[in-house]
């Protein structure tokens, strides 16, 4: 009897054993097939492969992480975000995951958001220049130049070789007005990598504010050279048309800009310039409205809707509009508001 009873049980044994071992072989195939389609931007095909792994294992965070990075792929942000979730709650200490699920809160606009995760990952990398970079990168987008600027000068401290940290450090310097050295930095870049598109758009900007328009629109041609239609570098050439009164240019590169990205809202603050400089005053306004929803942080976003306000006759809402610029420590927004509104 007892031999009876210990080989069926033994049998068992070896059976669960060995559907353990093949679920955990096929887990572990399923994965390795997801993540090459993964490399492959394949991520259809990827999320197939990780929904197997977690239908074989639903406590498998590394499998919810990368469909998540698939999903981001994708566009498909905030499913990613509820993977990214899915991971972190299984495993709170799984760094990858909040670094991914930060990304992906930025693409969504939700800096905040970013920042939080980014913070948390901060403290098991916090010698990583990836890290300061894309700190700084949410600081920025956050209107925080200087914090912007602290973060990627850590980051370059870290990693000097890396250019783009060193165009970030320029374009921070610009933000805060601090011309000469922005200039030095992105001169330096250009000499380090002169295929920096980036580098030239930025510089572009630069002399636009010393009134060096012509050599401003050279440097953003070459940029454009480098992108072709990139729609960031369009809308500050159609910027700089504005400032030289080109507006049949400017109208072009802006269009084509808000065409290639209707989600800009410095495209959309620069069209509502050149409508006022067209004397149209209400689809200025329009404009200028939907660029400060998109990003309220836009330099003179607010002055310009005052002036869009004034030239409708709206006198009340053009100083509303005008002391929100002067708030913010604008110059053009203190002297409107100082000589329009009591």
């Amino acid at each position: 009897m007892t031999k009876t009873v210990l080989l069926p049980l033994l049998l068992l044994i070896l059976f669960f054993g060995c559907e353990s071992n093949k679920a955990e072989n096929d887990k572990q195939r399923f994965f390795f097939r997801g993540n090459q389609q993964l490399d492959m931007k394949e991520y259809k095909q990827a999320i197939r492969f990780y929904d197997e792994v977690i239908k074989l294992d639903q406590k498998y965070a590394p499998a919810y992480n990368n469909r998540g990075n698939a999903l981001s792929g994708m566009g498909q942000f905030y499913k990613a975000i509820e993977d990214y979730n899915k991971a972190v709650q299984i495993n709170s200490d799984f760094t990858d995951a909040y670094f991914n699920r930060s990304n992906a809160f930025f693409n969504l606009g939700q800096f905040n958001s970013s920042l939080a995760d980014l913070k948390i990952v901060e403290k098991s990398y916090a010698d990583s220049a990836y890290v300061h970079f894309s700190k700084g990168l949410i600081y920025s987008k956050l209107g925080d130049y200087d914090r912007a600027l602290s973060s990627f000068e850590q980051a370059y401290e870290i990693n000097p070789s890396n250019v783009e940290i060193l165009i970030n450090i320029g374009t921070a310097r610009y933000y805060l007005k601090d011309f000469d050295r922005a200039k030095q930095d992105l001169q330096k870049a250009i000499q380090m990598d002169s295929r920096q598109a980036n580098a030239f758009n930025a510089m572009g900007l630069l002399l636009a504010e010393e009134s060096q328009y012509s050599e401003a629109i050279k440097n953003i041609d070459q940029a454009l050279a480098l992108i072709p239609d990139d729609p960031f570098f369009l809308n500050n050439r159609g910027y700089v048309y504005l400032k030289t009164q080109q507006l049949e240019k400017a109208a072009v590169d802006i269009n084509r800009s808000i065409v290639k990205d209707p989600y800009n809202g410095w495209s959309y603050r620069n069209k509502g310039i050149l409508l006022l400089a067209q004397g149209e005053g209400e689809d200025a306004l329009r404009l200028l409205q939907q660029a400060a929803k998109l990003d309220a942080t836009i330099h003179e976003v607010f002055y310009y809707t005052g002036n869009a306000y004034q030239m409708i006759g709206n006198s009340a809402e053009a100083c509303k509009a005008w002391k929100l610029s002067a708030e913010r420590g604008e110059a053009t927004g203190i002297q409107a508001a100082d000589k329009n509104c009591t």
